[in-house]
Order: structure tokens, then sequence, then C-alpha cells
């Protein structure tokens, strides 16, 4: 052999363990280990490599997984992922091609980890696979980075669900219902009680309390020196992770029901106002809450007292509604009977005046005296015209005001066939507004217009005159103007007719006094009274 031969040799070889020192601190130096794997001479697959990075990842050494160790790794797999791994390494082989693959193992400790192994299969010249070379690592921190956020995304898309639905909900138990219902979803609810204070009646009562899955039933009691009321007076919330007994001791706290070994208790508070309080409890581990779970039931708790202060106040709208829907009713009854007794009242009022003016009626029968029957008839039509008012009140359902048009109309038309005037020779000519009066106004002003047209008929239009009568009532500003006119003979001197002792007169400028009014007359073409007056102010009556 020449020394040239020898050189390149030796040089080759020089390289060759330069490689594979290279190749070994690249692959120590991997957060992970590679490994190799083929058929013995009885077709079973072996580990026939694996590197030291194993050691680190499950806490079994190299050793134990290969040929002389007998310990195949499939025996560190979780039982619950080895179908499913498997089953996508045989379907990668199949189409010769890389698989990757996701599970967990358990380590030499008990503990669990999640890996992550890609890998791929080796195949001959023929086409035959020989074996199957890969690299796993350790992705149990990326893992549980993923799931937290999961985690925090579920208990986000809860308390969001929490939240609308609450606002939609208006009883009570429809809120606590749901309430055990979440806890259950983002924590546990199987040792869960929710205490509700009643502060007007300084007690708690239990709508939920469950011991090991099973809803159990709890008196309403007097508020006391317990865990719920502990939480409730301090306002603050609390988690006692180990040694409750003790801890409960230096809080002076009094033990209630079955002694738990760790627990949660929050208040349902909004602002400085407590409405409970929300209590997990383990019977049987400690260290078993967190602060974060802690955190999450405040949370729960904040919505919660905001739904039953929104139920509690439209219980209290709902019940203020009704007692007043009850006081309405009340005094629409009561109203109802006033009107039906102010509506006998009428009525009997009306009677009582047409048998009055019956009476003067068959009376003036038997007199023979023509003034005299005059009198009486003046008398009946004055009656006439305060039955008028109230037969109008009773039959308009309305007793306080009345339309004052269609009362003229009937008191003219009881006028005119009393006096039984030719409607052809004398012409009544109303001219009065859409206006309503009331009582205290409509007899005073019924009566005016009762002895003003009575005097036009008796003595306007002697001789069978014909002539026209115009009564008119407006309002003028702040007043009403009533104008009832003539155009016959009219009178001789103002001052006569104010001065005159005719009983009709005088009770014109009375009544006129009685409405505070002015009364003006004029001698033109007729004669003309008009009077200016206030409606009166209706005088409440007592029934």
């Amino acid at each position: 052999m020449s020394k040239f031969n020898i050189n390149v040799e030796t040089n080759t070889e020089e390289a060759l363990r330069e490689n594979q020192r290279f190749l070994s601190t690249l692959i120590s130096n991997l957060p992970g280990y590679v490994y190799r794997v083929e058929k013995d001479e009885n077709s079973q697959w072996i580990i026939v490599f694996v590197s030291d990075g194993i050691y680190e990842l499950t806490g079994y050494p190299a050793s134990d997984f290969l040929k002389d160790g007998k310990m195949p790794f499939g025996w560190l797999v979780h039982p619950e992922d080895k179908a499913l791994d498997k089953d996508i390494v045989i379907a990668a082989i199949k189409n010769k091609k890389p698989y990757q693959i996701t599970y967990r193992i358990n380590t030499s400790k008990g503990k669990t980890k999640w890996v992550w192994e890609q890998g791929r299969g080796v195949y001959s010249e023929s086409g035959e696979m020989i074996a199957t070379e890969g690299f796993i690592t350790d992705i149990t921190e990326k893992k549980l980075v993923e799931e937290e956020i999961l985690k925090r995304n579920e208990e986000l898309a809860i308390l969001n669900h929490i939240g609308q639905t609450f606002s939609k909900l208006v009883m009570i138990d429809e809120i606590i219902d749901l309430i055990f219902e979440m806890i259950g979803k983002l924590i546990d609810n199987k040792n869960l009680y929710i205490g509700l204070y009643n502060e007007d009646k300084d007690t708690i009562s239990f709508p939920v309390y469950t011991v090991d899955g099973i809803q159990t039933s709890q008196n309403e009691r007097t508020f006391g020196k317990g865990l719920t009321e502990f939480v409730i007076k301090t306002c603050q919330p609390l988690l006692i992770e180990e040694d409750i007994e003790n801890a409960f001791r230096k809080m002076h706290i009094e033990q209630r029901g079955k002694k738990s070994k760790s627990l949660i208790s929050v208040p349902i508070m909004t602002g400085e106002k407590v409405f409970g309080v929300i209590t997990l409890q383990d019977y049987n581990n400690e260290h078993v809450y967190t602060y974060s779970q802690m955190e999450l039931l405040m949370t729960i708790a904040s919505q919660t007292a905001i739904a039953l202060e929104n139920t509690y106040l439209f219980t209290k709208l709902e019940k203020e509604l009704d007692e007043k829907k009850q006081t309405e009713i009340k005094i629409k009854a009561s109203l109802r009977e006033k009107e039906l007794l102010l509506q006998e009242v009428h009525h009997r009022v009306k009677n009582n005046l047409q048998i009055m003016s019956s009476l003067l009626r068959l009376q003036s029968s038997h007199i023979k005296n023509e003034e005299a029957q005059k009198i009486f008839l003046e008398s009946e039509n004055r009656i006439k015209a305060m039955a008028i008012v109230h037969n109008k009140l009773y039959n308009a359902k309305n007793y306080e005001n009345i339309d004052f048009k269609d009362y003229i109309k009937t008191l003219t038309n009881n006028l005119f066939l009393s006096y039984g005037v030719n409607t052809n020779l004398i012409y009544l000519d109303i001219r009065v507004e859409n206006i309503e009066v009331n009582i205290d106004t409509a007899i005073p002003c019924g009566l005016i217009i009762n002895e003003l047209v009575s005097n036009s008929l008796k003595y306007a239009f002697p001789d069978k005159r014909s002539g026209r009568i115009t009564i008119s009532l407006k309002r003028e500003e702040n007043q009403l103007a009533l104008i009832v006119k003539d155009d016959g003979v009219g009178f001789e001197k103002e001052k006569e007719v104010i001065s005159s002792n005719t009983l009709g007169m005088k009770l014109v400028q009375l009544l006129t006094g009685q409405l505070d009014g002015k009364l003006e007359m004029r001698n033109c073409d007729g004669a003309e009274f008009r009077i200016n007056f206030k409606e009166l102010s209706y005088k409440k009556r007592t029934i």
C-alpha cells in the first residue's frame, strides 16, 4: 500500500469520526430524542437506536428501550391516545409519507407529558420498508398554554352567556338555576350552595344546597355566626385550602353541616349591597381550589348580584303597579258609586221639579183670574227651566257640564209651546257657540233666558205682529257674552225697565249678580239685553 493511499484512508476515517462527533453533539442538544426502529431476524420491530435525550423526557435511560432492554416505547403512551396515533402512522407509511402525531406519555415518576413526534419510513430499493426513523420532543408547556387559552375562551364565552341570559330573566328561580348550571361547566357544582340574605327579615335561605351531587333541603335560618354570615358581614371572598377547622376557630366562624377540607366562598354583591353568598366545598381533599377559580366565581357572583337587583326592582315595581291598579279599581268603583248617586240626585230633582210644575199647571186650571193664571204659567216655566238642566245632565251622563246650545233649544221650544207661539209669525234665531258650562252657571243663565224670552213673547209683538227673537252666547277673551234681543216694539225708557218692580226683571238682575256679571240694555229696533259674565267655578259637593 502506498503512502498516498494510507493518507487518504486516514483522512477519510478522521472526517467520518468528525461527522459522527458533530452528529452526536447535534442530537444530544436537541430538545428531545431521535430514534430508529428496524425489523429483527424474527420480523419483529425493535428500537436499534435512541438518543440520550429520552432520559430527560421519560425518566428512563436509553438502554431500557434498546434490544436487550426489551421495553417498547408504546408502553409509555397514554391509553386514550394509542389507537388514533397508530391509525395516523399506518396511513402515512402506506402512502410513503412522513407522519406527525401529538400524544401523551406517562413518565417514570407517573407524570403526564405531551409530546410531538415526526417520523417516516425507510425503504429498500425494492420499495420494502426496512425501518422507521423519527424525532420526539416535549410540548407539554405549549400544550398547557393552548389548553389554558381554550379554557379562558370557554370561561369568557360562558360569562358572556350568563350576562346576556341574565338580562332576559326576571324570576329569581331562573337566575339561581342558571348560576348552578354555569358553575358546573366552569368549575364544579357537586358540592355547592347559594345562600340569599333577606335584610328586612335578617334571615338566610338556601335555594341550592348540593352535597356530593345531591340536592338537599336547608331550612331558612336567622342570621348567625356561620361561614355565610361571615362572608356577608366582611363583604370579602374567602379561600381556605387546608385545616378549615383551625381557620374557622381563628375567624370565630361556627361550623355548620358537613365538615369540608377546602372551600371557596364569595359574596353576591354590587356596590355595598350584599344579596347573598356562593360557596364551593370539597369534603375529601385539601388544596382543591385556586385563586383563579375564586376570581372566576367572584365574576359570576357580581353578575348574579346585578341580575338579582334588577329582579328585586322589577318585583317591587310590579307590586307597586299592582297596588296602583287595585287602587285605581277601587277609585273607579267609588267614582261609579258617586256617579250613580249623582245620577239619582239629578233624576229625583228633575222629577220633583216636574211634579211642582204639574201641580202649578193643575192649580192654574182652577183659577179664573187671567193675571193669576199668567203668574202660575211664568212660575211653571221657571221650574221647567231648572228641570231641563237636571234632565240634560241625567241623560248626558256628564254630571258637571251641559251642552248649552242644546239646552237653549229645549228651553226656548218649551217656552214657545207654553205661550202657544205661532212659529210662522215669530222666528227664533239661536246663535250659540259649542260651549259647555257647569250646573252652577247653567241654571241662573237658563233662568235669565227664560225671563227675557218670556218677556219678548208677551210684550214685543202685540196684535199678532211678526218678528224675530235672537239668542247668542259666545266667548269674548276670558268671559262669556249672552245677548237676548228682539225686533219688536222695544221699551220706552231704560231706567224705567231697570227700576221696574216686575218679578221677571228683579230675577234677571238678581241672577246676573249671582253670575257676577254686568247687565246692559239697549232700545234699538227692539229690546236688547247683554250680560257679560265669567263661568262660575264648580263647587265640589260631598255626597
